[in-house]
């Protein structure tokens, strides 16, 4: 965990992704369920970008099945391609949970520079994260989409943050403000 950017260790040397994991324990997720009932509620269209794994999965289910209705669904690739396994798990998704697919790629000559210059210059590659926060909430505004899940907060979950955060606002800023920098 110490050669992943930003991890966070106590006093003891426990890292934070640990310590978060103990926190989860502890949450009321009957209360956070209808916290979410609640907030899916006051809107009329719902997006969710997916990657296909556990947490679109997880979402798409919610909305559908125990809200009814049909989101968007924004994919935001890397440039180098999607695995079969990685096609499969997009196409299950979207067989068993139907919405509309909105899938944006950058140029792949673009995606290797912007790698390569992020990696030499800071050890860090932010462009992805850039794209993978910033692009879906540029779709969903331009068609009125008026809530858009994120999977989980990897900040919480990998140990660079003591506190979960419900809004990926804080990432958005961040990877704007890295793209800028870079």
């Amino acid at each position: 965990p110490n050669t992943r950017l930003g991890s966070i260790f106590d006093e003891n040397g426990t890292c934070q992704a640990c310590l978060n994991y103990e926190k989860l324990k502890l949450t009321d997720w009957k209360q956070r369920i209808s916290e979410l009932r609640d907030l899916v509620s006051k809107h009329s269209s719902i997006a969710i970008a997916i990657s296909g794994g556990k947490d679109s999965h997880a979402i798409a289910h919610f909305v559908d099945r125990e809200i009814g209705m049909k989101p968007t669904y924004i994919r935001v690739g890397d440039g180098l391609g999607i695995s079969k396994a990685g096609r499969a798990n997009i196409q299950n998704l979207i067989s068993r949970f139907p919405g509309e697919l909105i899938e944006v790629t950058p140029d792949l000559k673009l995606y290797k520079q912007a790698m390569r210059e992020g990696f030499e210059s800071i050890g860090n590659f932010p462009f992805i994260d850039g794209l993978i926060y910033n692009i879906p909430v540029k779709i969903a505004s331009v068609l009125g989409i008026d809530l858009l899940f994120f999977g989980e907060d990897p900040s919480f979950y990998y140990g660079s943050s003591t506190e979960e955060k419900m809004l990926a606002t804080d990432a958005i800023i961040s990877t704007q403000k890295s793209l800028i920098d870079f």
